[in-house]
């Protein structure tokens, strides 16, 4: 029973770290669609110099990226930092404290 218990906790796991794979690809392919066309409509009604003098548009893209980079971080950047087998020894860990709370 133990053994089902902890299959169906790996698979909801795996399960959430894939959509969250998922919305990161979406997020990344919307800055890039987005900002290349606005880079592309700026550019073509003014010159590079007075594009980075207004600087809405590339304080706009600065922004978003920092904020992409962050998304990268919490999605893609956890397993780099904590290790592979983090998230693994983390849901044994907790399985183990429920088990022990129901007994």
């Amino acid at each position: 029973m133990e053994n089902n218990i902890q299959k169906d906790w790996q698979y909801v796991l795996a399960k959430k770290q894939v959509k969250s794979v998922k919305n990161f690809y979406i997020h990344l392919a919307a800055f890039i669609f987005v900002n290349s066309f606005v880079l592309l409509l700026n550019t073509r009604h003014q010159s590079l110099t007075e594009f980075i003098k207004e600087g809405d548009t590339l304080r706009n893209l600065v922004l978003w990226g920092i904020v992409l980079i962050i998304h990268w971080a919490v999605v893609l950047g956890a397993p780099l930092l904590l290790g592979k087998n983090w998230e693994k020894r983390k849901l044994k860990e907790l399985m183990e404290k429920d088990r022990q709370r129901w007994e």
